[in-house]
């Protein structure tokens, strides 16, 4: 009996077969599937392990890098403009504020 994928059929409202990982072993060590979730977990956990330094941010681990060492990606991209516009955000604000202030001194 096939058993079906529920968490792919909630996500996109199709279904596709759940996919059996199996261990395989070469020279006595265990080696997963890169779609296995065991092996992405693995990954992750030694991504986060690795910590490189940024000039302007610090430290910042590679599962989780700082804006300025963003890989390409749909999800970096979103991550980088949302950053830019919280920068720019706080710019006109600061700019604002500093001719209210003008202003204030012009007319007393």
């Amino acid at each position: 009996m096939v058993k079906w994928d529920k968490e792919y059929h909630e996500r996109t409202g199709k279904w596709r077969p759940l996919k059996e990982y199996s261990q395989k072993f070469v020279n006595g060590k265990r080696k997963y599937n890169w779609d296995d979730p065991v092996y992405q977990k693995k990954v992750h956990k030694h991504l986060e392990s690795i910590q490189k330094e940024c000039d302007s941010c610090g430290v910042y681990t590679l599962s989780n890098p700082c804006i300025h060492h963003l890989p390409d990606g749909y999800q970096n991209d979103m991550r980088r403009k949302s950053y830019y516009k919280k920068i720019k955000d706080e710019r006109n604000a600061a700019y604002l504020a500093q001719t209210e202030q003008q202003d204030l001194a012009s007319n007393a």
